[in-house]
């Protein structure tokens, strides 16, 4: 079976947006989750670490 597109994953909207906002992020599809990896996420000045890989998990479904 091949991999879906991010194209196919996710709505057109939100990829416009994660690649204005995010344009090294990767969306994979795992099971019948969506999974949307931000690398290198910039975190608040007051917490500690100041960055980290984000992992967003969408079930399936999404995003109705």
């Amino acid at each position: 079976m091949a991999n879906k597109s991010p194209e196919e994953l996710l709505p057109e909207d939100d990829l416009v947006f994660l690649k204005e906002k995010h344009p090294d992020h990767k969306v994979y599809e795992v099971g019948n989750e969506v999974h949307v990896l931000l690398p290198s996420f910039p975190f608040p000045s007051a917490y500690a670490p100041s960055k980290a890989d984000l992992l967003i998990r969408l079930p399936a479904g999404f995003p109705d």
